[in-house]
């Protein structure tokens, strides 16, 4: 039932636009009529009247023309216009929307030096809905250890992801990054401190060199930078044997781009992570796409992440991560 009162509630204020545009064009087209009309009038009673010759009449029939057509492109683009103003005030609308969470400045800054990250007792609901997607989450994470987080599917491991990077703040519990409560750290201060890779991994149709540097932006992409992230992610040969090397447009939406697989792609993405130089690295399941080599790879990436002082957090369902964590956490299904 609701499906088909959203049905007609969408037919009805289309059938209102159609009506709305139809009366419109009703009207613009009897102004113009009568216009044209009233001019043709005059100009036969002149005829008659001997105060107008051939030659002027072919003149003023073909300016009629003219005005007519410039009458009825004016009626299109002011239609036009409308209709585009539709759309507009739907856009503005999104812009308005309020976000989940002010990004105030609260004073509070990220701590650079913090020593560990304390998640006590965090819970959080997504906005519209009653259930709760982490239900009273607590553990602790020590400065550049490699924690992996398992879990069954639902259990909220992506969300909590989500929570420590600062995407979503916690609807109950603190997450406490050097002692700074996370709610008080303005989403901006996250950037350069914290870098993710998520399941739904964004594709970039750019150069290879610049899907690397978009790790961090802030950072010019020099030779020597974007190589030492992508030899880490086993990659620098494959991107130098490009038509043009790094400089080499990747996708399917440019003449002459050259198109990677999916785990070609994650292995590219966590490239991103390592060039980001972030202090906390947060991966969810960065395996799933990648073949038992490049696994392989991904295991000495994090050791070598591990071995520059970063915190590394997994979240995985496959056994390669659990090798070199130094703590594993489970997160329960179970919902109070």
């Amino acid at each position: 039932k609701k499906y088909n009162d959203g049905l007609l509630s969408l037919w009805a204020e289309r059938m209102a636009l159609v009506h709305r545009t139809s009366l419109w064009q009703l009207v613009t087209s009897l102004v113009s009529t009568v216009f044209t009309v009233g001019v043709y009038a005059v100009l036969i009673f002149l005829i008659i009247s001997g105060g107008l010759s051939v030659g002027s009449l072919a003149m003023y029939l073909m300016a009629i023309r003219k005005c007519g057509s410039s009458v009825g492109s004016l009626s299109a683009s002011i239609f036009s216009m409308h209709n585009q103003g539709l759309y507009l005030s739907s856009l503005f609308a999104f812009l308005d929307y309020p976000s989940e969470f002010a990004d105030e400045d609260k004073g509070a800054r990220f701590p650079t030096d913090f020593k560990s990250i304390e998640v006590s007792d965090v819970s959080y609901v997504y906005p519209g809905s009653r259930r709760q997607a982490l239900s009273h989450v607590s553990f602790s994470i020590g400065r550049g250890e490699v924690a992996a987080i398992v879990g069954e599917n639902g259990s909220g491991k992506t969300t909590l992801v989500k929570l420590i990077c600062g995407l979503l703040r916690p609807s109950s519990g603190k997450i406490l990054i050097g002692g700074v409560d996370v709610r008080d750290i303005p989403q901006s201060q996250f950037v350069g401190h914290v870098s993710a890779v998520f399941q739904g991994f964004r594709i970039y149709f750019a150069t290879a060199r610049e899907n690397i540097w978009f790790g961090n932006v802030k950072t010019a992409p020099t030779d020597e930078a974007v190589r030492n992230a992508a030899r880490q992610t086993n990659l620098d040969e494959m991107l130098s044997k490009l038509p043009d090397g790094y400089d080499t447009m990747l996708g399917d939406q440019f003449p002459g781009s050259e198109m990677f697989s999916i785990g070609e792609w994650q292995r590219l993405a966590i490239s991103r992570t390592v060039f980001s130089n972030a202090d906390i690295v947060l991966l969810d399941e960065p395996t799933s796409s990648l073949d038992p080599n490049a696994r392989k790879v991904f295991i000495e990436d994090v050791k070598w992440l591990r071995s520059q002082g970063k915190t590394v957090i997994v979240v995985t369902h496959t056994n390669e991560p659990l090798q070199v964590a130094d703590r594993i956490i489970t997160i329960s299904s179970e919902r109070s």
